[in-house]
């Protein structure tokens, strides 16, 4: 199967604009590594005990010092991944 078609959501596009550009092209890197694997590269986005557990999923990577986790959902046709949401984080020691 070729790669998930990326589709970012207004809270993840307002995220991103935040951005500088190095993290960007950090964070662009990742969504490509994420649209050709996300089965392998996530886990699921909240606690299995909330009520949305299995809605969405997280995958999040390393940049730096920094942390980034992008919260996604699969689309119903299976061909794109919906960003809803991007955290830039300090990485935990």
């Amino acid at each position: 199967m070729s790669a998930y078609a990326i589709v970012l959501e207004p809270n993840a596009e307002r995220v991103l604009r935040l951005l500088d550009t190095a993290m960007l092209k950090e964070i662009q890197a990742g969504t490509a590594r994420l649209a050709a694997a996300p089965t392998r590269l996530s886990r699921p986005g909240v606690e299995e005990n909330w009520p949305y557990y299995g809605q969405e999923q997280r995958y999040t990577f390393d940049v730096g010092d920094r942390r980034v986790s992008l919260l996604f959902q699969y689309a119903a046709d299976e061909q794109r991944l919906h960003i809803t949401d991007v955290s830039v984080l300090p990485r935990p020691r």
